[in-house]
C-alpha cells in the first residue's frame, strides 16, 4: 500500500490482491481481490 501512505492510519490492510489501475470507493470494505482497472463501491466492495 505504498501510494497510500498519506491514509495508512484510516487503512487496514489484510491479504487481498490489488491491481493496477483499480479504484475503490471511500469507505469500502474490499473482502476480495480486485480485477485489474475495476471500480469497487460499498460494504462488501462490489464492482461497478
Amino acid at each position: 500500500m505504498l501510494a497510500f501512505d498519506h491514509i495508512k492510519d484510516r487503512v487496514k490492510s489484510m491479504h487481498i490482491a490489488r491491481c493496477d489501475g483499480a479504484i475503490v470507493g471511500a469507505g469500502s470494505v474490499v473482502t476480495r481481490d480486485i480485477a485489474e482497472g475495476a471500480t469497487v463501491v460499498g460494504n462488501p466492495a462490489r464492482e461497478v
